[in-house]
């Protein structure tokens, strides 16, 4: 980890707004703006309209500014600002993963990030880029394209999530089975700090730490540290070819067959998914896809042409051989290419917390062997409660997206926290994990979003919470941190 003069100073030479809580500031919204346009001269990159502050509102906190920083010079400017004052402030790219934690203690500033634009440095040669944090992935992805290179993300919201975004939430995606998560393919990063300094994390090479990793510290901190102004991240040239095989089975039986056999060969897919009949409904009307009713496991294959093609023959056979040995598995295959059904596939698939229709999301995890057990005892558990469940998992990597419906009218939002207890408790029991992503302010406050059965680390976390940002004003209360500290 290095400090380091922000870019700016090198080129120079040198609900109810505010919401309550501990430590709150007495600030008001005109004063806040006043003492904001001194950091940021521009008339646009400043308001407290109410109209505006309202749609940057998380939950039921209003903040009485929101600001849009142009350089991590700005960002400073205002960390510095919220930090004199001990006003709350909340980062925010595309705003796709913003409800995601506990809710904010309180909140006076919300520092959007998305005008931090730019691709800062594109070393193709070494296969690394630079870019600034508020760059949408997606338009990321079209400039590398340009150089036949790519950036193995594919996240939910993948066309609209930002960098920042992106790394602040660790948000991966199905690439993750052949090419890594966002601590895989981060090489290094710039954070500003709640102190008003920027910290130099990694560098551009692979063997880039000496000391602790303190790029990993930001991954999935969710703005609780600092802004992430700037990242670098590994790349990859694009693959000569890729296919999709879908293949949906009647039974969960045989999907979960399928999945085991294709971890057990000596295939090498960059991507195993497995859906459960809702998911799949939706993300193929979604897709423009006419697939029948039934468990979904979506095999994606990248490489060379010749390579591809015979991997897909093998799948066939798989399959075939499936059918021939059991009569009651049946088994409806496409083959879905990039260029046409395939990437409408993959596009759904990045849009299934917006498909679903349910009330509650959470995101677990378990030991690959027991993801299709999970799936079984997930839906045996909602129809015991009375509640939808719609089901979808990397499958080659074990994480798993659940959405909770109340199951008819109304919504009884006490007996849904008891219901995402019961699903952590059996998830705790497999040996896996539950955190709960998209709720309603009265379901989280009823059950811990970030669940007791990852406690192990709470006070350790709350202690870097403090080293960095002593005065809570950094998204407070939002952290795993803040409920497991004690």
């Amino acid at each position: 980890m290095e400090r380091v003069e922000s870019r700016a100073a090198k080129g120079k030479g040198g609900a109810k707004g505010g919401g309550g809580g501990q430590g709150a500031s007495t600030l008001t919204a005109a004063t806040l703006k006043g003492m904001l346009r001194g950091e940021i001269p521009r008339a646009a990159a400043v308001t407290a309209s109410l109209d505006e502050t309202s749609r940057f509102s998380i939950y039921d906190k209003r903040p009485l500014v929101v600001v849009s920083p142009e350089s991590e010079e700005e960002v400073l400017g205002v960390l510095r600002l919220a930090r004199r004052e001990r006003a709350a402030l909340c980062p925010r790219g595309s705003g796709s993963k913003i409800w995601v934690g506990n809710e904010l203690q309180r909140l006076d500033i919300v520092l959007r990030t998305e005008g931090l634009d730019g691709i800062v440095e594109y070393d193709h040669e070494n296969l690394s880029v630079t870019a600034a944090a508020g760059v949408a992935l997606s338009s990321l992805q079209r400039s590398l394209s340009e150089r036949n290179q790519f950036l193995p993300l594919d996240p939910f919201y993948k066309e609209r999530a930002t960098l920042g975004g992106v790394v602040a939430a660790n948000s991966s995606g199905p690439l993750r089975f052949k090419y890594g998560s966002v601590r895989d393919l981060v090489l290094g990063m710039r954070v500003a700090l709640p102190s008003g300094e920027v910290i130099k994390c990694g560098g551009k090479v692979l063997k880039n730490v000496a000391g602790y990793d303190m790029t990993k510290l930001f991954i999935g901190s969710y703005g609780t540290l600092g802004v992430v102004t700037e990242v670098t991240f590994k790349l990859y040239p694009v693959p000569e070819a890729e296919s999709t095989v879908l293949a949906v089975f009647s039974g969960l039986k045989g999907a979960a067959r399928f999945v085991e056999s294709i971890l057990e060969s000596y295939l090498e897919p960059s991507s195993i998914d497995l859906l459960n009949p809702a998911i799949l409904e939706a993300v193929s009307k979604r897709a423009g896809l006419k697939s029948p009713q039934g468990y979904g496991v979506a095999v994606r294959l990248d490489g060379l042409s010749e390579a591809v093609g015979r991997e897909i023959t093998e799948i066939k056979g798989v399959l075939g051989a499936m059918e021939k040995d059991n009569g009651g598995v049946e088994v409806h295959f496409e083959r879905l290419e990039t260029a046409g059904d395939g990437s409408g596939f993959w596009d759904a698939v990045s849009c299934i917390p917006t498909l679903h229709g349910g009330v509650i999301g959470f995101r677990a995890g378990f030991p690959l062997s027991l993801v299709p057990g999970v799936f079984a005892n997930f839906e045996r558990l909602a129809a015991d409660l009375g509640l939808t469940l719609s089901l979808y998992s990397n499958a080659g990597t074990g994480a798993l997206w659940g959405f909770l419906g109340g199951g008819g009218e109304g919504v009884n939002y006490q007996a849904m926290a008891d219901s995402v207890g019961r699903f952590r408790a059996e998830s705790e029991r497999l040996g896996g994990y539950l955190v709960l992503e998209d709720a309603p302010a009265v379901v989280k406050r009823a059950i811990d979003p970030w669940g007791a059965g990852n406690m192990g680390g709470g006070k350790i976390m709350g202690e870097i919470k403090s080293a960095f940002d002593p005065l809570g004003v950094m998204s407070p209360g939002r952290g795993f941190h803040a409920t497991h500290s004690q």
